[in-house]
């Protein structure tokens, strides 16, 4: 989301765009997908129940409070705290230069 909002449209509500705005958007928005190939590469998948399995072992239910009560039990708070903390490593490491600049993608 922080990359759609860093790079994305300025203007949600016209849903009509130019060749060149489209094509514009479509370059930018290409970090997104970089993105996503290399968390994809990290974790192995962006579904939290893949990575739950991953991380924890198996995948959790929340519908009940006994099962998100044995997810926290099982480290949910540590693990889950990893899992996001590599996502916004490689979002910086996607938008910022070497000087910790945001690079511009016009």
């Amino acid at each position: 989301m922080f990359l759609g909002v860093l790079y994305g449209r300025d203007n949600v509500t016209e849903p009509r765009l130019s060749y060149e705005e489209n094509k514009k958007f479509v370059e930018k928005m290409a970090i997104a997908t970089e993105f996503g190939d290399k968390y994809m590469e990290l974790k192995g998948s962006t579904l939290c129940k893949d990575i739950h399995t991953g991380v924890m072992g198996k995948e959790y239910e929340f519908r009940e409070f006994d099962k998100l009560m044995e997810f926290y039990n099982a480290g949910a708070d540590k693990k889950c705290q990893d899992v996001v903390e590599a996502a916004i490593r490689l979002v910086c490491d996607l938008i910022l230069d070497e000087d910790g600049n945001i690079i511009s993608r016009d």
